[in-house]
């Protein structure tokens, strides 16, 4: 019965997986994905049992939000993002209480291959195309049939950049831990393999112009030069020198932004990256992204003073989950971040705190935090389902059960 459960989930969960490919999600029918997408919800459920999916809940009462509203003007569509968003997670829960390694293994390594050929096949495409990846973003905004061949390309778009660079501190981590990965074996196969994927990120992450994913990439860097575990008490301290440094260096900061600036081949991240250095110098221009950016959160900030109790619906400024929930939802909304925060901080955080792991997932967990300030959107795949996976198959932590730990 077991064996049988988890051919099926593995079955369920691979179409899933190959959906978020963007050429083969184009082959999927609307109404068959629907039905995978529900036949794969409810049959998790029902391996997991009602408790253990109540328990990630708590990582999910924006979308449980999202899905009260959205069930008003379009029930369907608000209810199968909401199952789709959980079906990953809930697939993690399944293979580490469970302790289903092979299970595990076989859609980690779908997972990280499509990965990896969409990686390819981005670099690809735009070369050809340099601004598809980002034109993505636009969605149904952007022309139909440009849409289409950029996916058809398999050119990933905003969803696949964020989340490689939301998981690149565990790449920088890989590499880290290259020797307990290899357990002594084929070193020099493991060098080269962590390292070439570790340049394939990268160079995709740069080549689709998302500046902000390029700089939490970049950062993810320092963990090579961290030798000491992060405390709340270090990251204190470091957050008053920081602030103090930053304060007294804005000039110098803002001209290397500027310098920065004109050694990077593509115009538009060119452009940003510009536009904060102008911003650190207290030369922004108007209409320039902070500018834009500056404008719509503070619409969505004014919302929520004059409605603390939320629109439940309507516009919102966009561009950041955060201040768009609270537009939305008010005082829910606010206390719904809470929440999310505080369970991911606790339960996949606090666990690891006495290992080397901590440093790597403290990285993770800020850009989690990070790319929901400043983006429309909340990448839960990562620490729910890439991290733990992650952890569970290559350091035997088990993570949103309890832990279990073998290397230090």
């Amino acid at each position: 019965m077991n064996k049988s459960r988890d051919v099926i989930i593995g079955i369920l969960v691979s179409l899933n997986i190959l959906h978020e490919v963007p050429s083969l999600g184009l082959l999927f029918p609307s109404l068959l994905f629907a039905i995978i997408v529900t036949g794969t919800f409810f049959y998790l459920i029902l391996s997991l049992g009602l408790n253990r999916f109540f328990q990630l809940l708590p990582f999910f009462f924006i979308p449980l939000l999202d899905l009260l509203t959205g069930i008003r003007s379009d029930p369907e569509r608000a209810l199968a993002f909401f199952m789709q968003i959980m079906i990953l997670p809930m697939t993690a829960m399944y293979i580490i209480q469970n302790e289903k390694k092979q299970l595990g293994r076989v859609l980690f390594v779908i997972f990280v291959v499509l990965q990896i050929i969409t990686c390819v096949t981005t670099c690809k495409g735009l070369i050809r195309f340099p601004d598809a990846s980002r034109m993505q973003a636009m969605g149904e905004a952007s022309e139909a049939s440009e849409y289409i061949l950029y996916r058809s390309l398999n050119i990933g778009g905003f969803g696949f950049i964020y989340t490689l660079a939301v998981s690149f501190p565990l790449i920088v981590f890989s590499w880290m831990s290259r020797k307990e990965l290899s357990n002594g074996k084929n070193g020099l196969f493991m060098n080269v393999i962590i390292i070439s994927i570790l340049l394939l990120v990268f160079w995709t992450i740069l080549q689709s112009q998302y500046t902000i994913a390029l700089i939490i990439t970049i950062l993810s860097f320092s963990l090579l030069f961290i030798r000491t575990k992060a405390s709340i008490r270090k990251l204190v301290i470091m957050l008053i020198i920081g602030t103090t440094l930053f304060s007294f260096l804005k000039p110098v900061i803002g001209e290397g932004f500027i310098f920065v600036s004109k050694q990077v081949p593509s115009e538009l991240v060119q452009s940003r990256v510009n536009d904060i250095g102008l911003s650190l110098l207290d030369k922004r221009t108007e209409g320039d992204d902070f500018d834009v950016r500056n404008i719509v959160w503070r619409k969505s900030w004014t919302i929520f003073t004059e409605h603390p109790f939320g629109t439940w619906g309507g516009a919102t400024g966009g561009h950041s989950l955060w201040l768009d929930s609270l537009a939305l939802y008010g005082i829910l909304g606010l206390i719904a971040i809470v929440i999310l925060i505080h369970s991911a901080y606790n339960r996949l955080i606090i666990p690891l705190k006495e290992w080397k792991l901590y440093n790597c997932a403290v990285f993770v967990f800020a850009w989690f935090i990070l790319t929901a300030l400043f983006n429309p959107h909340i990448y839960t795949n990562v620490i729910l389902f890439i991290m733990p996976v992650f952890l569970y198959l290559f350091f035997d932590v088990r993570l949103l059960c309890g832990i279990r730990h073998r290397v230090r």
